[in-house]
């Protein structure tokens, strides 16, 4: 059988095999790009990962603290993260402040972070050592209460208490 478009006469099958790949071709195209178009704005992005990687190295872990703390800063300013994200970004942003000696805006990240109403064990465990370090000791104890409430099998948390 000759193939189409080589200068020879193709059988109607082969041209007809061609359009309907052809077709089928334009089809999906269009169909992709109106679905595209209709779920454009439900389709959730995470725009801090997507524009500059922020949220990924807020979160890395062999990280040093000024350049996690810097991430985060970045990740929680651009907007658009997801409620959980916004939370892990807020622990890390925490621990690295923590890290760094920074007792007092750690402990605002803290709170930023418990102010979206999820509950961790983690959040109240970086609460208790940022007030520790600010000498608000009833106020630490009152957090690893709520960690180990959380928790109560966790020898680190029965340990910081």
């Amino acid at each position: 059988m000759a193939e189409f478009g080589q200068g020879r006469r193709a059988s109607s099958e082969a041209i007809g095999a061609r359009l309907a790949c052809t077709y089928g071709d334009v089809m999906k195209a269009v169909l992709l790009s109106a679905l595209t178009a209709l779920l454009g704005s439900v389709l959730v992005f995470e725009p801090a990962e997507a524009q500059d990687g922020s949220l990924a190295r807020c979160g890395a872990l062999s990280a040093p603290a000024a350049e996690v703390v810097l991430h985060c800063r970045r990740a929680l300013s651009q907007g658009g993260l997801r409620e959980q994200q916004k939370f892990a970004a807020g622990l890390n942003l925490g621990d690295a402040l923590l890290g760094l000696g920074r007792s007092s805006e750690a402990l605002e990240a803290f709170n930023a972070a418990a102010a979206l109403g999820l509950e961790r064990v983690e959040l109240y465990i970086g609460r208790a050592n940022a007030r520790e370090a600010l000498g608000q000791r009833l106020e630490a104890a009152r957090d690893l209460d709520k960690a180990l409430a959380l928790a109560p099998s966790s020898a680190d948390v029965r340990m910081a208490r």
